[in-house]
């Protein structure tokens, strides 16, 4: 599929609305929730690759939910470019016997607030690939939630920054014979 404005996408299927209904104190999500002005929404329905680019002007705060078919598999990159204040909240949803790599790469000039919250059913599969190369201040943070018998999440960070990076992944397993890999790597 497209990918679509997700106020729009919400208008739309007030179901979508579901996908976001888990309370949170994380402060970074507390003010995506409250602020969000822009984001996308994507149903990845066929095997492919798939790409974003999230080009930052001033202050922008995004929300994006992206939800991997049953048995799907892809390949998704969102780029975070340019200048400014961004704050940007991607759920992803991979259904039953989905699987996808999704790569977040930071190239931003600024101050980037970012949470990656993914939501794998059973025999799931992901790894989420983060490249954080920015010459501005960075925090980010990656959430893999294993809801499903024989889910797999991984999270892989690589950074070269010239500032500040605060970087965070945390792995909850929920299920039966979940597995996960996380490993952090840079200077």
């Amino acid at each position: 599929g497209d990918a679509q404005d997700l106020k729009d996408a919400i208008a739309e299927n007030h179901q979508l609305i579901e996908y976001f209904d888990e309370p949170s104190l994380d402060k970074n999500l507390v003010y995506n929730n409250a602020y969000f002005n822009s984001g996308k929404f994507f149903r990845v329905d066929k095997d492919g690759d798939y790409k974003f680019i999230l080009e930052g002007n001033g202050k922008d705060v995004v929300k994006n939910l992206i939800i991997i078919e049953s048995g799907v598999t892809c390949r998704l990159i969102l780029k975070i470019m340019g200048k400014g204040e961004v704050n940007v909240v991607n759920t992803l949803y991979i259904k039953e016997h989905g699987k996808c790599t999704f790569g977040f790469l930071d190239i931003f000039d600024g101050v980037l607030g970012g949470l990656n919250r993914c939501y794998l059913e059973a025999d799931g599969k992901l790894d989420v690939c983060c490249g954080h190369f920015s010459s501005g201040l960075s925090r980010v943070y990656t959430e893999n939630y294993l809801l499903g018998d024989y889910a797999s999440g991984n999270i892989f960070d690589i950074y070269l920054c010239e500032h500040e990076a605060e970087l965070s992944s945390r792995v909850y397993c929920k299920a039966r014979c979940n597995k996960s890999l996380v490993l952090s790597k840079g200077i």
